[in-house]
């Protein structure tokens, strides 16, 4: 046993008061016999045998009384502390988890569940005594191993702890026990206890991919304390993935969004809507059923009205879990794409010029910006500042300029490859498609015969393509079936390898590839088996030229329109192709809530990418890259636009199951019994203290003192009727 107020037991040297007033009473008093009274004698002898066996009771009694009374005083408890000790004054570690994870928001029986666990933290520090060590981890920070100022007094604590806030950020409890465990084995305290307040979201507590074994060993004699905080609502839907489905993006044409919803609830949500966004106008609209922990894709359409770099949203009705009810995506709509046409002569590169240039389509009017030049002055021409590189019918190409050209292509540029009579095939085959992992082509070949007028003409095309998307429309009469094309008439072509890595996009009537698509690294080639002119074909001359020149180039130019995402709580990197004059700009990184940051580029590539990288994102939404804007009217335009989503684990709101518990803490090294769950509703420092130094008794001893004292007047009333008045020695 053990006391905590030792000091008073110095009073149960007030037990010794009784004695000494029955001591006093036992003094000697002088017999005087009268002989009338000799026959009573021995009656008196032994009634009064009676009455001092009564007063040593009551000696007992109020001793007992003055004794019971202390011990209730020096609270006594029955087991020792964890340093085996027995006082209350052994120094202590306690390091308090706080869940600050969005969950934390939501509100129970008891109200908003970060606040009730703000009032925990308070209560736990009037434990903190002189000497202890008070150290204050948020779940959001803990995970990335940064403990340092994480040290308070507890005022300091209670302090900060007013004006913390939810975080937008979500992790596994793991790292967050390790770091905690780290503090507590390196503390040279006697008592090391680690408290984990939490709304016990079930996702928090599973574990990592990672071999128990990598788990570092636990502090000795830690001992933790589990406070939850239960929700009452689990049920919650949220959008998991949504993705521009697009290949080619183009001003006032469909743009397709693909969604994932996910109910990660127990009970089926019926007629959710999902709505879609583009720059904060809802474009498109659909209804959702949702089965109990199931999932539903949906594909949106929006038609974006603007060039431009956009953004997007994808959002459900409000629920429990208002955070993961939106997802974000970008769309890069070409604003002006630049197109680099060399070729043998000017004749070569004419006809694809003027269908990039002088089209009646507004959509694409002015997108196109076409440099022409001859092959021999390629080699002077900076690949770099150009989107897409067509080559046509090449009659020279050096090693250096070939191996400049299959560079920029797998760093991401787009390239057309047409053929042509005066191409230089052998120096096109080895120096440019060989390494782009490209078979070599074959000109001029016999074309085969096989309609009317020795033509060959389109007879098979691939219209699930994102070239074709779109494209043509079908004929009524074929109910689904290939759409109506209007096909060139083709007397020669060059022979383009079928099969390996290559795709045929359109197969000639005699079953050989017209157009092949190729992908090497981050790139995109297609190879067409005739000319840009009139020499080999009337292609440049029909009305399928320009379009399908058009859809092309844009195909082409997507390459470098890659969809960057991250989470919160993740750094940003973003990269952006630089200009010229962009190393006097200042650039601006402005978060969803508009905040602006300026930002400057880390590193510059040799493909002239310009890469910056943010601080961490704390904001679910679309961090945004701009010049920094000169003039108070009007912003500078949008270089880039990252979305950034919470993490996925703090969708299900599902409680923790006790296996699920037990394999925590066992992964983790910590014995079960040394975990112990606290009462939130209840005095937890009280809770503590009594598992410190075990069950407390002294409401066992007040009424012990309350029991010898009303034996003690029960007794005394009795002692007195059984004396006779103003006897008590013969």
């Amino acid at each position: 046993m053990t006391f905590l107020n030792p000091l008073v037991l110095f009073g149960l040297a007030a037990a010794a008061i009784p004695i000494l007033l029955h001591l006093l009473n036992l003094r000697k008093l002088k017999t005087v016999e009268f002989s009338t009274l000799r026959f009573l004698h021995e009656l008196q002898r032994t009634r009064m045998r009676r009455v001092r066996l009564r007063q040593w009771i009551l000696l007992l009694l109020r001793t007992l009384l003055i004794v019971f009374l202390v011990l209730a005083f020096s609270r006594p408890a029955l087991k020792g502390s964890f340093a085996g000790l027995g006082t209350v004054s052994a120094r202590s570690t306690l390091v308090l988890l706080l869940d600050d994870s969005p969950s934390m928001g939501l509100r129970n029986t008891g109200g908003v569940i970060f606040d009730q666990a703000r009032a925990a933290i308070q209560d736990l520090a009037g434990l903190v005594q002189t000497g202890d060590e008070l150290h204050l981890l948020r779940l959001s920070t803990a995970v990335h191993g940064d403990t340092s100022g994480t040290r308070w007094s507890s005022a300091g604590a209670l302090e900060a702890l007013r004006s913390l806030p939810v975080s937008n950020r979500s992790y596994r409890y793991s790292d967050a026990i390790r770091e905690a465990l780290k503090i507590a084995g390196n503390s040279s305290t006697v008592n090391r206890e680690i408290y984990l307040l939490t709304d016990l979201q079930g996702s928090h507590f599973s574990l990592p991919a990672i071999p128990a074994d990598s788990v570092g060993g636990t502090a000795p004699r830690v001992r933790v304390f589990l406070v939850g905080f239960p929700q009452i609502n689990h049920a919650n839907a949220a959008v998991t993935s949504c993705a521009v489905e697009s290949r080619i993006l183009a001003q006032n044409r469909p743009m397709t969004i693909n969604a994932t919803v996910r109910n990660y609830g127990d009970q089926p949500i019926l007629k959710n809507v999902v709505s879609l966004y583009l720059d904060g106008i809802r474009v498109a609209q659909q209804s959702v059923d949702l089965a109990p922990r199931g999932s539903s894709s949906l594909t949106l359409t929006a038609v974006p009205k603007r060039r431009g770099i956009m953004g997007g949203m994808v959002r459900l009705e409000d629920d429990v879990l208002e955070i993961d009810n939106s997802r974000y995506f970008t769309a890069a709509i070409p604003e002006t794409l630049k197109v680099l046409f060399a070729g043998g002569t000017t004749e070569e590169t004419r006809y694809g010029s003027l269908a990039l240039t002088l089209s009646g389509d507004s959509s694409v009017a002015g997108l196109f910006r076409v440099h022409r030049i001859t092959d021999n002055q390629l080699a002077y021409t900076d690949l770099q500042q150009y989107d897409v590189l067509v080559l046509a019918a090449i009659r020279s190409l050096p090693p250096l300029l070939a191996s400049r050209i299959v560079s920029a292509v797998q760093q991401g540029k787009g390239l057309l490859v047409f053929p042509g009579p005066s191409m230089n095939v052998q120096e096109v085959n080895a120096g440019l498609l060989a390494p782009l992992g490209i078979p070599p082509m074959t000109l001029p070949a016999a074309v085969s015969a096989t309609e009317s007028g020795g033509f060959v003409r389109f007879e098979k095309i691939d219209f699930s393509h994102p070239v074709f998307s779109g494209m043509f429309e079908r004929e009524p009469s074929t109910q689904g079936g290939a759409p109506s094309i209007e096909s060139p008439r083709i007397r020669v072509a060059a022979t383009l390898p079928s099969g390996g890595a290559g795709l045929t996009l359109i197969t000639l009537s005699d079953g050989r590839p017209f157009l092949r698509e190729y992908r090497p690294k981050a790139g995109r080639v297609l190879v067409s088996a005739v000319d840009a002119g009139i020499d080999w074909s009337d292609f440049a001359v029909r009305g399928i030229f320009a379009p399908l020149l058009h859809r092309t180039i844009l195909y082409l130019a997507a390459t470098r329109q890659s969809q960057r995402e991250a989470l919160i709580g993740d750094h940003l990197t973003i990269q952006i192709r630089q200009s010229p004059g962009d190393f006097q700009r200042t650039y601006v990184l402005q978060s969803p809530s508009g905040i602006e940051e300026r930002i400057t580029s880390q590193t510059r590539s040799a493909a002239g990418l310009l890469t910056f990288d943010s601080a961490p994102a704390e904001e679910p939404g679309l961090y945004r890259l701009r010049y920094e804007s000169t003039s108070p009217d009007r912003g500078a335009a949008l270089l880039q636009a990252v979305p950034v989503h919470p993490d996925a684990l703090e969708s299900d709101l599902q409680p923790v199951s006790e296996e699920a518990l037990k394999a925590f803490w066992k992964h983790h090294g910590i014995p079960e019994a040394s975990v112990s769950t606290l009462d939130a509703g209840g005095s937890l420092k009280r809770e503590v203290e009594e598992t410190r130094h075990g069950v407390e008794l002294w409401q066992l001893f007040v009424l012990l003192a309350v029991l010898c004292a009303g034996l003690e007047m029960v007794v005394a009333r009795v002692s007195k009727a059984a004396v006779p008045g103003g006897v008590e020695h013969a």
